[in-house]
């Protein structure tokens, strides 16, 4: 099963800001992902990386008034197989505040407060089938078939040309990664530079990048230090430095994935 989790973010008077969202894998199996999250008043966002079985990705944080905007996750995912993947299973999971409150769950060892949304898979209804059994359900709607040596081949000649077409490096100046950053507080743009950084890791270790350079710029640190903390629990970073480079000085993090 594919879910949603969604984290609260609590404000100075202790009211919800927003919700941080994370994808979470609860199959023994290691899938490809393409997530486009949406609302009436946001432009879509795209998510692309893979995910390992009964693991979690970090996705969007978006506000406590866009709850009435009706946020929608529209996903593709792709099962990871030992010749190319299964086919594509498409799932959507919309966020309706009456359903969504009564979802809350807590944490047994953290104590932390998170709401839960299932995605649910598109497909089209055979009105010809009037019961569907468990085992038939989890059978339709699991990806358990290879693709074809072309497809296959497609994938990788895709793969040599995005790596070609990579940038090693990625600003993170707030500025570099929205269009109107007046409109958030200082915590929502630390947020969502470390997710930006997190989904470019992601990217380059999809394609087999084996050095990337994270540019933060010199400031107060906080932003280098936050991508400190991450990158030391980062199962794919084999090693990181932040010393003088002769092109982005000592703004930058270099980063060596394995």
């Amino acid at each position: 099963m594919f879910q949603l989790y969604f984290y609260p973010y609590i404000n100075a008077e202790n009211d919800i800001d927003g919700f941080q969202s994370k994808l979470i894998n609860e199959f023994d199996a290691d899938f490809l992902y393409d997530i486009t999250y949406s609302s009436k008043s946001q432009s879509p966002q795209r998510f692309s990386s893979q995910i390992l079985s009964f693991d979690s990705k970090s996705l969007n944080y978006f506000k406590f008034d866009h709850l009435n905007e009706l946020p929608t996750y529209m996903a593709t995912f792709w099962k990871k197989q030992t010749k190319g993947t299964g086919p594509m299973r498409q799932f959507q999971a919309k966020v309706k505040p009456k359903i969504f409150f009564k979802q809350k769950r807590v944490d047994s060892y953290t104590q932390e407060t998170y709401y839960v949304l299932n995605f649910e898979p598109i497909a089209k209804v055979d009105k010809s089938k009037n019961h569907e059994s468990l085992k038939d359900y989890t059978n339709n709607n699991m990806p358990n078939e290879e693709l074809s040596s072309s497809a296959q081949n497609n994938i990788v000649n895709l793969s040599i040309l995005d790596k070609v077409n990579f940038h090693t490096s990625l600003d993170l100046h707030i500025e570099m990664l929205v269009s109107e950053p007046q409109k958030m507080n200082s915590h929502e743009k630390l947020q969502y530079q470390i997710f930006k950084a997190k989904e470019y890791l992601e990217e380059a270790i999809m394609l087999g990048v084996e050095r990337v350079y994270l540019l933060h710029g010199v400031g107060k640190g906080r932003l280098k230090d936050e991508l400190a903390i991450m990158l030391k629990s980062h199962r794919d970073v084999a090693g990181f430095k932040n010393e003088y480079h002769g092109q982005f000085g000592f703004g930058a993090t270099e980063v060596y994935l394995k």
